[in-house]
Order: C-alpha cells, then sequence, then structure tokens
C-alpha cells in the first residue's frame, strides 16, 4: 500500500521497504524507504573526484585523486555536439559521428537545420590551497555532478564547435559546416583535390570574403570569418542572438581538459591508449604548426575548414587533412587537426577574440589589469584606447603580469589569468603570454596562432593587440 511522502512516519520507525507514492506532473511511482534513502545519500554524499600539484610546483603534470571515478568521465561524457533551429528545437548529433543524430540519421550542417552548438553541462567546482599531511602545501581541484561541500555551480553553456562563419546577405552570424563527405567518411576532392562545398557556402564564405579565391587552393569557402573587430563580432553574434564572450568558457574548457588528461600542455603527444584506470594520456599534440609557410600559401587567413573533425562526433583525438598546393602546385601539406570532447581546434589556428576580458595597461603604475564582465548584454569597448573610464559592467578581476614570458603562475580558477612569467614550454603552466606595450586598453586573443608553434596552448594569451584590431588570423566563437 503507497503511503504519500507527507506521510512519512518520524525516522527510525521505517524497516527499509515501505512504499511511498511520488508524484510529479501528473505521473506517479512507488518507491520503498531505501530507494529514497539512496538517492538522498547520493545527493549529499556525492562521488567527487579532484586533482592536485603541490603549489608553486614547475610541473606541468597534475595528480588525480580517486582516478577510478575519473574514468567514469560523470561530466565529460555529457559534453557534445548539438543541432537547434530558430525554434529552440534541439536534435543531439551522434556521439561518434557529428554527419548524424543521435538515432543515426543523417543532418544538415549547413543551417536548414539550425546552428551546430557544443554543450558544457552544469557540474560543481572547487579550488583550493591546502596544507596536506605530509606537510607539504597542494593545490586541489575538485568536480563532481552533484553539490559538495563548498562547491560552486557551474552552469549549463554553449559555444560553437569552431569559429564562427556570417551569413554575408544578412549580417547573421552563425555555426555550420559546408563540407561535403563521400560514402567512405572521406571529404569529397574536385579533380584538383580542394575540398567540395556546399552550393551555399558563398553565402558564409570566411575570411576576408576574397570571391576571387573560390576554386583555389587558399580559397576561403568554408572557413571562419576573420579580418573582423570586436564590434563587428559583436554585431553579428547578437544578430544570431548570441555573443562572444569567449574567455569564460574557455576557462572552464581548460578546466575540462585538465582533468581529462591531467595535464596543462594540450601540445603533448598524441596517445590513444588509456592508462591502468581507463584514463587519457598525453595530448594532442602540435599537428597545426605551418610557421611563416603560411603568409606565403594565403596571407595568414584562417586555412582548415570548419568541420574537419566531424567524423571523431565528440571524441577527443586527431584527423588527418591535406591542404593541397601549399608550397607551391604539386606541394601538399598534411597536418593533423585535433578535437576535445567535440571543441574542434581550442589553439593553433587563428586567434580566438574574447568580448568579455579587456586588458587596461597602467603605464605609470607599471600594472597590467584584467576586467571582466559576465553580462554579455553589457559587453563593450571602451571609449577610446586612452580612456581612463572602465566600461560599465566590467569589474578588476587581478592584476597580469607586465611583461611577457612563459606563463609561471596564474590565479586560481574559475578565471585563470598569468600573474607571473619566467617559465618554458615544459614548466609551469607551458603556454606564452604577450603584454601590452603602451598604455592605455586592449583586446584578449586566446590560443595562439599556427605561426606561434610551441607558444600556442589553451592558456596563450595577447594582450598586445587594440580593441580595434582586424587581422587575417583572428577570429571568433559563438557563446551563450
Amino acid at each position: 500500500m503507497a503511503k504519500k511522502i507527507s506521510g512519512l512516519d518520524p525516522a527510525g520507525t521505517l524497516t527499509g521497504q515501505e512504499f511511498f507514492e511520488a508524484v510529479q506532473k501528473g505521473n506517479s511511482v512507488k518507491v520503498t524507504a531505501d530507494q529514497i534513502a539512496t538517492h538522498a545519500l547520493g545527493r549529499f554524499n556525492p562521488k567527487i573526484w579532484g586533482i592536485r600539484k603541490q603549489s608553486g610546483s614547475a610541473s606541468i603534470f597534475w595528480e588525480r585523486i580517486n582516478p577510478e571515478m575519473h574514468a567514469e568521465r560523470r561530466v565529460h561524457k555529457q559534453c557534445g555536439r548539438y543541432l537547434e533551429d530558430s525554434n529552440a528545437n534541439i536534435i543531439d548529433l551522434h556521439p561518434t559521428d557529428s554527419r548524424k543524430s543521435f538515432s543515426g540519421a543523417s543532418v544538415d550542417l549547413t543551417g536548414s537545420q539550425g546552428n551546430v552548438w557544443w554543450r558544457k553541462p552544469a557540474y560543481y567546482f572547487k579550488a583550493e590551497i591546502v596544507q596536506a599531511t605530509d606537510g607539504l602545501w597542494y593545490e586541489y581541484q575538485w568536480m563532481s555532478d552533484n553539490y559538495f561541500d563548498g562547491a560552486t555551480y557551474m552552469k549549463e553553456r554553449s559555444c560553437s564547435p569552431w569559429h564562427m562563419v556570417v551569413n554575408r546577405a544578412t549580417s547573421v552570424a552563425a555555426s555550420l559546416s559546408f563540407l561535403t563527405w563521400n560514402n567512405d567518411g572521406s571529404i569529397v576532392r574536385n579533380g584538383n583535390g580542394f575540398p567540395v562545398y556546399t552550393a551555399n557556402a558563398t553565402t558564409y564564405r570566411g575570411g576576408s570574403n576574397n570571391a576571387a579565391l573560390d576554386g583555389t587552393a587558399s580559397s576561403m569557402l568554408g572557413m571562419g570569418i576573420s579580418v573582423i573587430d570586436i564590434n563587428t563580432a559583436r554585431y553579428f553574434s547578437r544578430n544570431a542572438g548570441a555573443h562572444c564572450g569567449w574567455f569564460s568558457i574557455l576557462d572552464e574548457i581548460r578546466t575540462l581538459y585538465r582533468f581529462e588528461y591531467a595535464c596543462d600542455d594540450i601540445q603533448q603527444g598524441y596517445n590513444p591508449t588509456l592508462d591502468a584506470y581507463g584514463n587519457k594520456q598525453g595530448g594532442l599534440g602540435t599537428g597545426k604548426s605551418v610557421g611563416g609557410e603560411w603568409g606565403t600559401f594565403n596571407g595568414y587567413h584562417p586555412f582548415i575548414p570548419m568541420g574537419v573533425t566531424c567524423p571523431l562526433g565528440n571524441q577527443s583525438g586527431l584527423v588527418s587533412y591535406t591542404i593541397k598546393d601549399w608550397g607551391g602546385a604539386g606541394i601538399d601539406k598534411i597536418i593533423q587537426v585535433d578535437s576535445f570532447l567535440g571543441l574542434e581546434i581550442l589553439c593553433e589556428h587563428i586567434w580566438t577574440g574574447a568580448e568579455d576580458l579587456l586588458i587596461y595597461h597602467d603605464v605609470a603604475q607599471n600594472k597590467v589589469k584584467a576586467y571582466y564582465c559576465d553580462d554579455p548584454t553589457k559587453f563593450a569597448n571602451p571609449l577610446s584606447d586612452s580612456s581612463v573610464v572602465v566600461p560599465i559592467g566590467y569589474k578588476h578581476v587581478c592584476d597580469m603580469a607586465p611583461t611577457s614570458g612563459w606563463m609561471a603562475a596564474i590565479s586560481l580558477p574559475p578565471l585563470c589569468l598569468p600573474t607571473a612569467v619566467g617559465g618554458s614550454p615544459g614548466l609551469y603552466v607551458p603556454d606564452y603570454y604577450w603584454a601590452p606595450p603602451d598604455s592605455g586598453w586592449y583586446t584578449s586573443g586566446l590560443g595562439a596562432s599556427a605561426y606561434d608553434g610551441s607558444h600556442a596552448g589553451l592558456a596563450s594569451l595577447a594582450a598586445y593587440r587594440r580593441v580595434s584590431v582586424a587581422i587575417a588570423y583572428w577570429g571568433f566563437r559563438l557563446c551563450r
């Protein structure tokens, strides 16, 4: 005989086998007292997994705490790509092939079924510096899919899995892929070996929108848009009901990466073999580093079309991609295009601008101040490069290192920023920071470019470009 929850007897009088009726939205289910207790214990004594590193340590590696729980990937396995149309209808894409829906049906990634998004689930997170039983001080970071004492709730967020494109006729930003595919899963190429794109790719031509290059090796079809400043990107993204506040979501992605690989260096060599607990090893390599050859090829515009890693779905890994005539007629180049949980090319291609982080260099005090805004409706540019007025909604979060260099220290998450330099490619946080050269306001560029080689990484930060920057190797991602 079922009882209503409101009719529970005082604690201590139940056997554990009594049935109770739980009702929600007209649905009724019978549960035992034991089942209720198990659920409560799961909520209030959740699985918690963490990482730690000795405070001040120069190591790029972290020690996993509860490695068997890491292997369950309770948060990471919820990340992934999906389609969403203008009516908010959602189609989750297949976890191992983004060219299909979760059910296996073919999908259109060129716009008819909406934009392609990547979902970061909600979770709970805590960072702290604590003295351990060995007497040493460690930085600990903890994660769970349920609340635990002192944890911060990290809400669900979405972003484009690659750089954004823009409908050149309507000025509306989008997240799409225009590649076409053979039955064997390879990219369709024409007689010259160039990728064949869908018919509407011309409407969303990337780079600088140079139509004269269509049909050539350096075509801008299928590429993300570049050569626009942050104000223009803001206009395009707001037309799409989104924004370009990339810093805060990338900061969380860096945390997810740190937990997945127990390392701060995404450029570690690729190793598909899992460790004894079933956790990731290595990194995603440096397969896109191309140096100055890039300038000769296409003037430092984007050279990797959006969606190359679609055959990986939400898996982390690499896809080989051939660029025809990279070094001149008949001289091809093969690169390795990476994806982390379905996020394509987080660094080492073109810089990614972020409108939620502004940098001010106070030369008189030799301070570089980072200002962050968490309200997309208030994202704005400073009145001018030399203005002393902080834009409304932006708050000072920390002082960054006043000189350029390899990062030797960053602020505690969330919102990790370089506070000291003096490291190297294999120490501390092995990414490079470019400080502002003169006084006034600067924008933030994240990830670094394919020209920057080992300087690139998830934490790489360029604070040396003015807010009005609009260059070939600078693009944006849609965020929500």
